[in-house]
């Protein structure tokens, strides 16, 4: 008999879906539930070492009570709580926390998780804003799945609650995630990511390399002003990888900059995740834009922070860019790297048979994507295509690259700290790089007449 299975599916149904498979199946011989003097059901557990009792025998909630009687929960930390059992103390714990506080239970045992849905009554619980309940994950998976909880919740601290019989019955499970979190716990993640900045005239400065052909003129010139810089290398594509946030975050630990800096928004995800961990971190980025920001910020808003400076090469763009929700937003031309551009001092030029009226230096992108040529991206998608030559102009503005199954957390918290992978369709990648190349084409090809000279791979002379 389970007196409490139907109303607690319809809660977890209502609240926790991803847990209706844990809620079938038939209870082994070594789980066994009991009715105390008090009433009140126990669960019991086979073991290697003997049957274990999870709760009092005699009255389970007045254990509970003593267990919780000298917890403290900081406010805005995460309480952790690992076994659930019937739920007893779980209860307690959160009788006293604020509601939407972020909680979670760490359950290793599907089967104990089936016995509570049903024997004991578990609303207020199951449906109480902030909780997460976790059940049979692995030992990194719930760390892991702690670690996400605590960077969504700006790093939350934490507070441990260890249910000593699930101890005993599963020492080679709870005890290894108990002593990781404990140990990261006392280095203070929160402490160690965020931190006064911006307060010295010397500044620590993390920029992101991508290889892009002006990083290192901007790092020379900031070296140049007496600040300190550290390259972190990403990939030019398929950013927000876990290495990269791992290797973020351990420069973020170590070299404690002061802002970080990116070319074009080379390194950040449509999405937004690697701008989100760096606001939770309270970290100043900024973007300088030496090509179009429209080309790359209106295909996904997921990057808009207050803590994001953009800077753009052409003033022009400064209030279409504010309009996608960026409210920093200035202007910064391109300047000139003297150590390269400078005066040949009466030397004879060895590029003067090149001189002439006009010309243009430059070059399409289209290679950049994988392509030979620039034809209509989308060719073999016949959607695709179409939505392409129906606006040219805003290709790819209402696509959301990132989907919900893309932004999978990967994240224990000092132990591996990977979060977050994303991924950028190689579609919209192409669509972003034609939309570049065709609007070089409408202002180069016009004046092509006039011309003495137009260098430039085969696809810009194309026609439009």
């Amino acid at each position: 008999m389970a007196p409490w299975l139907d109303k607690n599916l319809a809660l977890i149904e209502a609240h926790h879906p991803e847990l209706l498979r844990f809620c079938t199946g038939v209870r082994g011989d070594r789980l066994r539930v009991e009715e105390t003097s008090c009433g009140r059901p126990v669960l019991s557990l086979e073991t290697p070492g003997g049957r274990i009792s999870l709760h009092s025998r005699f009255d389970p909630e007045k254990e509970a009570a003593g267990l919780v009687s000298g917890l403290r929960v900081d406010e805005g930390d995460l309480l952790l709580v690992l076994g659930l059992g019937l739920a007893y103390h779980l209860r307690a714990a959160l009788r006293d926390l604020p509601e939407g506080s972020p909680a979670a239970v760490v359950e290793a045992d599907p089967e104990v998780f089936r016995a509570a849905v049903n024997y004991v009554d578990l609303s207020g619980l199951l449906d109480r804003p902030g909780l997460k309940v976790f059940i049979g994950l692995s030992r990194s998976e719930a760390i892991r799945s702690i670690t996400r909880l605590q960077i969504e919740h700006s790093f939350a601290g934490m507070t441990l609650l260890a249910l000593p019989a699930s101890l005993r019955a599963r020492p080679g499970y709870y005890r290894p995630i108990k002593e990781a979190l404990e140990a990261s716990r006392s280095s203070s993640l929160r402490e160690m990511l965020i931190y006064p900045r911006l307060r010295k005239d010397r500044l620590s400065v993390l920029i992101l390399d991508a290889g892009y052909h002006l990083t290192r003129e901007i790092i020379g010139s900031l070296e140049f002003l007496g600040h300190q810089v550290r390259p972190l290398p990403v990939p030019a594509k398929g950013v927000g990888r876990p290495e990269t946030m791992r290797q973020l975050i351990q420069e973020v630990k170590d070299f404690k900059p002061d802002f970080l800096l990116t070319v074009n928004h080379l390194g950040f995800d449509e999405g937004g995740v690697l701008g989100d961990l760096l606001s939770r971190m309270k970290m100043p980025f900024a973007s300088w834009f030496v090509d179009s920001p429209l080309l790359i910020l209106s295909h996904g808003r997921g990057n808009v922070s207050d803590y994001c400076s953009v800077f753009l090469w052409d003033e022009g763009y400064i209030e279409t860019v504010k309009a996608l929700g960026f409210s920093r937003v200035h202007f910064l031309p391109l300047g000139t790297d003297e150590t390269v551009f400078k005066p040949l001092n009466g030397r004879p030029n060895p590029l003067a048979h090149m001189a002439c009226p006009v010309s243009f230096v430059g070059g399409e992108i289209v290679g950049r994507a994988g392509s030979e040529d620039v034809g209509s991206p989308g060719d073999e998608d016949p959607d695709l295509h179409a939505s392409w030559h129906r606006r040219p102009a805003h290709v790819g503005a209402e696509s959301d690259a990132v989907t919900d199954g893309d932004r999978v957390a990967d994240a224990p918290l000092a132990v591996t700290l990977r979060i977050l992978r994303t991924r950028l369709p190689p579609e919209i990648t192409h669509l972003r790089s034609f939309n570049a190349t065709w609007h070089r084409r409408v202002t180069i090809v016009p004046v092509d007449g006039l011309l003495a000279a137009l260098h430039g791979h085969p696809p810009l002379r194309a026609p439009v």
